[in-house]
């Protein structure tokens, strides 16, 4: 989502704005692949984020570069530690050329954008930090910070206006993940608690090109310590949303078959303590 944000505020997309997705790309001598190892098809925004076709994302990184994805980022809450009694708090890494260069005395290569750009390469987050960016998305850009300790008082919250037709598309996108077929969280979908989010998928082993483009490659069993992360974040009620989660299940393979069915319980279960 940072990502498409990041594409739309600075020109680069719109709603229909396409990318073919073939199922892999070529930058310099190396091949960036789609998880949909026979590709998507012609894509635009909405529907990358709906079908997670990684893709149509390597294609408008290119154009927008890492530094205006890692401001996007940071303003969405990534990168961060929060004002919080909650100790052993971790920053992450939103990263970006000077954050190369002060690290390692390197410079930025282009295929790190690539796959800074799906969540991989460099990028690290925690569970809050992704709960606190789907809060902001869910709220139509209300720059919310987390407390532990319940308030009761209306904490008034600024707004990151500059944003505000982006995230329209961006929670539009993220409806029909859930709630329309071919979204990644379909199976996941709920009549009683409707909600809508985005699936993840965060690889933790390097993957040849051999086994990415052989035919079992998804059906093989891999050992639990080699097994992607699970992800799914996500906000309820669709409408004047009140509740924002994020699910992350270490080594739980992917976030359609793991994560989701877990933040719709969650979902179910807030719905019925409301009743």
């Amino acid at each position: 989502m940072i990502v498409a944000i990041a594409g739309i505020v600075h020109g680069i997309i719109d709603t229909n704005t396409k990318h073919f997705c073939s199922g892999k790309i070529g930058l310099g001598d190396r091949l960036y692949h789609c998880w949909k190892n026979n590709g998507h098809g012609s894509m635009n925004v909405s529907n990358a984020i709906k079908e997670s076709c990684d893709v149509f994302f390597y294609e408008i990184s290119k154009k927008i570069g890492i530094d205006k994805i890692a401001r996007v980022a940071e303003d969405f809450g990534l990168g961060k530690i929060y004002d919080i009694p909650l100790p052993n708090q971790k920053k992450g890494i939103i990263p970006s050329r000077d954050w190369k260069k002060k690290k390692y005395d390197e410079s930025w290569y282009p295929g790190e954008t690539l796959i800074s750009a799906i969540g991989q390469g460099f990028v690290l987050t925690n569970p809050l930090q992704l709960a606190v960016m789907t809060s902001i998305i869910a709220s139509d850009g209300k720059n919310v910070k987390p407390n532990i300790i319940y308030q009761n008082n209306n904490i008034e919250f600024s707004k990151l206006e500059k944003y505000q037709n982006a995230i329209k598309i961006i929670k539009s996108s993220m409806f029909k993940v859930v709630n329309e077929s071919k979204g990644t969280a379909y199976n996941s979908r709920s009549e009683s608690a409707p909600f809508a989010g985005k699936t993840g998928t965060s690889q933790v082993r390097r993957i040849t090109v051999a086994e990415r483009e052989s035919e079992d490659f998804r059906k093989k069993e891999v050992e639990w310590k080699k097994r992607d992360h699970a992800l799914f974040v996500g906000y309820m009620p669709v409408e004047n949303p009140r509740y924002a989660v994020s699910v992350v299940i270490e080594h739980g393979g992917s976030g359609a078959s793991t994560a989701a069915p877990i933040a719709k319980e969650i979902f179910q279960y807030t719905k019925n303590l409301e009743i």
